[in-house]
């Protein structure tokens, strides 16, 4: 059904965006917000690499049948997603250090 639909398109001149490119994108830049935010930027980042992963195979695969801003969102999402997994781990890392220097400051009662 995917081939038929490509097909259909490609006599009428559009080319459609690679599956998931852009919600590897918006999961990417999604993961930067609740990093700073809540802290669990990390899984909306796990998601956007697992789904930027298969997205680009695909489009290594067969780059002339999707647009070429799918390889540009597909990039953006995953340098996003390396972001919002990067500030997780350092902002884990203050809090786990605010919370050990409080215990050494009240002398771990």
């Amino acid at each position: 059904m995917e081939n038929f639909n490509q097909q259909i398109n490609q006599n009428q001149g559009i080319t459609p965006e690679a599956p998931n490119s852009l919600a590897v994108m918006i999961l990417g830049i999604v993961s930067i917000v609740f990093s700073c935010g809540y802290g669990i930027g990390f899984i909306p980042a796990i998601i956007s690499l697992v789904l930027s992963s298969d997205a680009h195979k695909q489009l290594k695969n067969n780059p002339m049948a999707y647009e070429a801003t799918s390889a540009k969102n597909i990039k953006v999402g995953r340098t996003c997603a390396f972001i919002g997994i990067g500030l997780s781990i350092f902002l884990f890392l203050i809090l786990v250090f605010i919370i050990g220097a409080a215990a050494v400051m009240n002398g771990f009662h």
